[in-house]
């Protein structure tokens, strides 16, 4: 589960969304558990087409690569995000690492982001995807 808005500097093509140090277009990612299934819902409260890039890269992405990119996703940038301990515990140990890294790193005030930190490396999640819209 991850709930929570975000100021997204770059998109799943590696491509800049925004300057940070301008005003910035929020997006919100809602991963939730339902019915036995996964389910994600990025939403912004208005027009924004920086915003609608950030989530359309996403969605252009290869459906196998989805699941495994929102957890990047989340580790990346939702202030809250918690896991199922069956999950984290099946993921092996550099993995783990690696997930937390990205959580130490983005609350470090010298961290700068690179362009393709929400690029598909690792297979964290196969939750298959059933529709995107």
């Amino acid at each position: 589960m991850a709930a929570g808005a975000f100021r997204p500097q770059y998109d799943f093509a590696a491509r800049r969304v925004q300057n940070l140090a301008d005003a910035c277009c929020y997006v919100a990612m809602h991963l939730l558990a339902a019915n036995d299934a996964a389910v994600l819902a990025f939403t912004w409260l208005q027009r924004d087409f920086a915003a609608e890039r950030f989530v359309r890269t996403f969605a252009a992405r290869p459906k196998e690569q989805m699941a495994s990119l929102a957890v990047q996703c989340a580790f990346e940038h939702v202030e809250h995000t918690c896991m199922a301990d069956a999950w984290w515990g099946e993921l092996k140990g550099p993995m783990r690492a690696a997930l937390l890294e990205r959580v130490r790193r983005a609350n470090s005030l010298a961290y700068r982001r690179s362009p393709r930190c929400l690029s598909y490396r690792i297979h964290y999640a196969d939750w298959p995807v059933a529709d995107v819209r």
